[in-house]
């Protein structure tokens, strides 16, 4: 259990950031109030310069959270090396400018913890969307036009592999499972 009563899930939850001083208290904050609690939050900044860093630090006392600073990297950059340093298995990744819902990391990583669907066996990457959170009217029309609407969503499964019926936004995966031929052990999401 968390500190807060919430239960702790045996996840890393990751991302990459820069100048997102506007965004991250909201990401953060819904990390905070959700149902389940990752059990470490790891964070690289490709270089902000907008107190994007100090807030990150301020959350965390709140956060079992590490800040890794790597000034240049973009987000594929910034993203497989947050992959690369999470600590736990299983690894939610999501994007700055959003919010989660508060069941999001619970219901993305079950079908990962919980094994598979009656006779199915346990799959190793689980998929889910988010909806944007526009701060103005740039991020508004980006939202309302890279984004897919929540009805536009579906759910399939593939193999051993669950996805939404468009690209996935946020996934995870279990390490290890390029051992078995399925998958290879660490996402290269570019």
């Amino acid at each position: 259990m968390s500190d807060r009563g919430r239960r702790t899930l045996p996840v890393s939850l990751v991302m990459t950031v820069r100048n997102e001083a506007g965004s991250l208290p909201g990401l953060l904050r819904s990390v905070l109030d959700g149902s389940a609690q990752p059990a470490e939050v790891v964070i690289v900044d490709g270089g902000s310069s907008d107190g994007t860093q100090e807030i990150a630090r301020l959350y965390a006392g709140k956060l079992p959270l590490r800040l890794i600073e790597s000034p240049g990297a973009n987000i594929s950059e910034g993203r497989n090396l947050a992959i690369r340093s999470a600590k736990r298995e299983v690894v939610a990744v999501t994007d700055a400018g959003v919010r989660l819902d508060p069941h999001w990391l619970e219901r993305l990583v079950a079908p990962l913890l919980n094994g598979g669907e009656g006779t199915l066996p346990r799959p190793s990457v689980a998929g889910g969307f988010f909806v944007a959170d526009p701060h103005g009217a740039f991020e508004t029309a980006m939202g309302a036009t890279v984004l897919p609407a929540e009805s536009d969503i579906g759910r399939r499964r593939v193999g051993d592999v669950h996805l939404p019926a468009v690209e996935p936004l946020c996934c995870i995966q279990e390490r290890g499972v390029g051992r078995s031929g399925r998958l290879p052990g660490v996402a290269r999401l570019l």
